[in-house]
């Protein structure tokens, strides 16, 4: 096997094939990549234990006379560190007998070449029943970003009820829209495009978070090739393009009626609307943010008074940070309402408008935060946000 490839190009690929890997014991036969060279073009490709598998092909091959085919297993930590170096440089790739060597003009890299597991699997070549759906890269790509922070970060596998959690809803209408939805429990993201698929049936289906970032990496990594097809059966999920072929289990578990969940937020009678600016709030959020990492701070307090807002934080050794933002047209009465930081960061670092409307009942009912000012009505942000609620344990509240 030799081929010639971009350095970056190379590095690149690896580091989407690697994020398949994450979850991989470094021990397991599984924690290896396949470098295959085939007519002129080179693929990577990595799976897991839970059945993802990822094939990509890496960009910039020069297949000129010297490129030979080849097949190798290689280990990718070592690989991954070298590609970091060598920037835009040219790397050409040769096997030596067990051996696979990665040169550049001033700099090498011998890795042994890995024996092929005996269970290693592949991409399937066809799926039982399943439904073809075409999606642009980009609304995908933008989709994706704006709820995926919302999903759980619970990692306990046991916990079957959390499954769904720790994934994204999709939904696909029978007017052809698609809604993305995630939420962990608390914290509920829900973006929805309108006509971007053809009419039919009502389809639903969970895919892992870890599978949400790995299309957007890759859409990244494909420069928003045009549009991905997804080939989606009852357990199984198959998303390609000319770049890449990626599948994935599906999770099973039903997830909870997020409708009535912002129905029941948006219709509650009573309560204040406040309109807030994205920017002066994402930079209130970004000021105090050293903080977090000096002290345990989950908890930030949002203090409207007329005209204004006071995002405040206190700290564990008795002290305070306050970042007061203003104008902001609200002309209520004094209200405070806290939220887990996570959450409200989360929230404003997905929204790219300048608008969002704030819909509060009172400090302990869910806060409703949408985006207005869109310039395309084809399409809407909704977030759910749970207001952290301390109980009151002093002698006077007993009484």
């Amino acid at each position: 096997m030799e081929f010639v490839s971009g350095g970056e190009e190379l590095c690149g690929a690896l580091g989407c094939i690697m994020r398949v890997l994450d979850d991989v014991p470094p021990k397991s036969e599984l924690f290896l990549v396949r470098l295959q060279v085939e007519e002129g073009s080179a693929n990577l490709l990595a799976a897991d234990e839970n059945g993802t598998v990822l094939s990509l092909r890496v960009q910039n091959v020069n297949n000129g006379e010297d490129a030979e085919d080849g097949v190798v297993f290689l280990p990718p930590s070592h690989l991954d560190l070298f590609l970091r170096t060598v920037g835009a440089e040219s790397i050409k790739v040769r096997e030596m007998e067990d051996r696979t060597v990665f040169e550049t003009h001033d700099s090498s890299l011998s890795l042994r070449s890995l024996n092929l597991p005996s269970t290693f699997p592949g991409i399937p070549n066809s799926l039982s029943g399943a439904v073809e759906l075409e999606l642009n890269s980009k609304i995908l790509r933008d989709m994706i970003l704006r709820v995926v922070s919302a999903s759980s970060m619970e990692d306990d596998e046991e916990e079957e009820a959390s499954l769904a959690l720790q994934g994204v809803l999709f939904v696909i209408g029978k007017d052809g829209s698609l809604e993305l939805v995630a939420s962990d429990g608390s914290y509920l993201a829900r973006a929805r495009r309108n006509a971007v698929l053809p009419k039919g049936e009502e389809r639903r289906f969970i895919i892992p978070s870890a599978i949400a970032h790995q299309l957007v990496s890759l859409s990244e990594y494909t420069c928003g090739n045009s549009f991905m097809q997804l080939f989606v059966s009852k357990e199984r999920l198959v998303v390609e393009n000319s770049e890449f072929i990626l599948t994935c289990p599906l999770i099973q578990q039903p997830f909870p009626d997020y409708r009535e969940v912002i129905s029941s937020t948006l219709s509650a009678e009573g309560g204040e609307e406040v309109c807030l600016p994205v920017t002066q709030m994402k930079d209130a959020l970004r000021r105090i943010q050293p903080l977090w990492g000096s002290f345990f701070i989950d908890k930030v307090d949002c203090r409207f008074n007329k005209g204004s807002l006071t995002i405040a934080v206190a700290l564990p050794d008795g002290g305070a940070s306050e970042i007061r933002i203003a104008p902001v047209e609200y002309e209520g009465e004094e209200f405070c309402i806290s939220f887990n930081r996570r959450h409200l960061e989360n929230t404003f670092s997905a929204i790219e408008e300048d608008l969002v409307i704030a819909r509060f009942l009172d400090e302990r009912a869910p806060c409703a935060i949408t985006v207005v000012g869109l310039t395309n009505e084809d399409r809407s942000y909704t977030y759910i946000l749970s207001p952290v609620v301390l109980e009151d344990t002093s002698e006077a509240s007993r009484e």
